[in-house]
């Protein structure tokens, strides 16, 4: 009986050990290391792609407003950070919304931009500081000359997303 339990739980050790080797190995060759997909192929919660708004649509909707909540969005990813996948702006009028991760609980893959991209999660407005606005510029290598024009705070659309699907 007791080589018995042995053989299952050395069974069970290898499959657990393989399927982290598989996962490992799957993202060393995806320029996103640090982002790891959830069960449907996105990032963070499991979301669907059902019931969204244009991601000027809410830019629009929100003129007035101080925030927005559990509201799902759909835009075109501008730019994402290059260095973790840590936060990526889509494109709108008349200026980009950042997009940033819940508890910073998860990553985009760094080769995001240009894809389309559905999230959901909460949207506010917040103004940036000098020093954050040079860091994400510095995340999204940016050349210096371009980060030294930083030199005033910005107010900025920001998303707070749960999760997020590539389509």
């Amino acid at each position: 009986m007791n080589k018995f339990i042995i053989a299952i739980s050395a069974v069970i050790l290898l499959y657990s050990c393989s399927e982290q080797k598989a996962v490992k190995q799957e993202n060393q060759g995806d320029p996103g290391t640090f982002a790891i997909q959830n069960k449907i192929g996105g990032y963070g919660d499991e979301i669907d792609s059902m019931n969204y708004i244009s991601v000027d649509s809410l830019v629009v909707m929100m003129q007035g407003k101080s925030n927005f909540d559990d509201i799902k969005i759909k835009g075109s990813v501008a730019e994402v950070c290059l260095k973790k996948g840590c936060w990526m702006n889509l494109k709108a009028n008349p200026k980009d919304v950042r997009v940033e991760f819940k508890d910073y609980a998860f990553f985009v893959p760094l080769n995001c931009a240009h894809k389309d991209v559905i999230a959901q999660g909460n949207a506010y407005w917040d103004t940036t500081s000098v020093e954050m606005l040079k860091h994400l510029a510095e995340d999204a290598k940016k050349p210096q000359e371009e980060i030294n024009k930083i030199v005033q705070p910005e107010l900025e659309l920001i998303f707070e997303a749960r999760g997020v699907i590539f389509q």
